[in-house]
């Protein structure tokens, strides 16, 4: 769910520079952030977020791609390119967050994460199963995340691992501070969730990229692409209810989690029927959260074919 997910789309040594650089970006915005107010540090989010959009075509091209694709046919380019410009401010906003998150407490952040559906969290929960929560890399993360831990919910996450292995300590240090159990994505992750699903805690996973390239195929926003299927191969073994949710930011440092009821998964026998049937169900309901505010879905990877497009 939680990843190092930046502005960098490189291959060999020169990636491997550039992620360096990001490093040390972010080092410096791990010391710098939590002493800045809030409408400085959103203010220089900003800038960084309109450079950067301007510095990086690869990047641009590729949140401009899954953009076009979330909007439909009918999009014109200038919407396109507005609203992928949104993105790059959504997501440079969310490390300024992601950093100020240490100075934090769990009653400031209670205090500005809105809570709706946590019904339906609890209701499931007393089925004695665990539960999996379902989201995308919609709003931020990063604060939300935590707000799990402000009431009083275990909750694990796997998360993919990327080089440098410094880059992704010190992102995932700041992202587990609170008390989330961020796990690498693996056996060691496969694990800790069915422990997790045994404790009757909660598990979170993005399902909305398919990282290990290795998922179901869906039909997303009206065309092909494979998403992860590890949600429903775990509901369909373990039992556990899956809830789809998502984060959304709101204005002047606020934000709000909404949790919905269980999704109805198919369960014919079939396994490979189910699985495929039941990350369409998921799917479905993700595409839901991003069409309302994709200006918010911060993917900078392409989730569909690019090549296709240009064909």
């Amino acid at each position: 769910m939680v990843h190092v997910q930046g502005y960098v789309a490189t291959t060999g040594a020169f990636a491997y520079q550039h992620l360096m650089f990001t490093y040390y970006l972010l080092k410096l915005a791990s010391v710098v952030a939590p002493r800045l107010p809030l409408p400085v540090g959103y203010w220089l989010a900003w800038m960084a977020a309109n450079i950067l959009y301007v510095i990086q075509p690869r990047v641009r091209q590729n949140v401009e791609s899954n953009i076009r694709q979330v909007l439909g046919e009918k999009a014109d380019a200038a919407k396109i390119r507005a609203t992928a410009r949104q993105v790059f401010i959504t997501q440079a906003r969310n490390y300024y967050d992601l950093f100020r998150l240490r100075k934090l407490t769990l009653e400031d952040i209670h205090a500005i994460v809105t809570v709706q559906g946590e019904e339906h969290l609890d209701r499931a929960l007393r089925q004695g199963k665990g539960v999996i929560l379902v989201t995308g890399h919609l709003g931020n993360l990063d604060i939300v995340a935590q707000v799990a831990v402000a009431y009083s919910y275990r909750v694990t996450i796997p998360v993919e691992r990327v080089q440098p292995e410094k880059l992704f300590d010190l992102v995932t240090r700041a992202r587990s501070h609170k008390g989330i159990n961020l796990v690498p994505v693996g056996i060691e992750a496969v694990k800790a969730i069915r422990r997790a699903l045994d404790n009757n805690e909660l598990i979170a996973i993005a399902a909305d990229r398919d990282v290990l390239k290795s998922g179901a195929k869906v039909n997303f926003f009206g065309k092909e692409t494979t998403l992860p299927d590890a949600p429903a191969v775990l509901a369909l073994r373990t039992g556990a209810p899956v809830l789809p949710a998502r984060s959304l930011r709101y204005d002047r440092g606020r934000y709000g989690i909404e949790i919905r009821p269980p999704i109805v998964l198919q369960s014919s026998g079939n396994l490979k029927d189910d699985i495929t049937a039941n990350t369409q169900r998921i799917t479905d309901a993700l595409e839901s959260f991003i069409s309302e505010h994709p200006e918010q879905w911060v993917v900078f990877e392409p989730v569909w074919n690019m090549q296709e497009e240009k064909t």
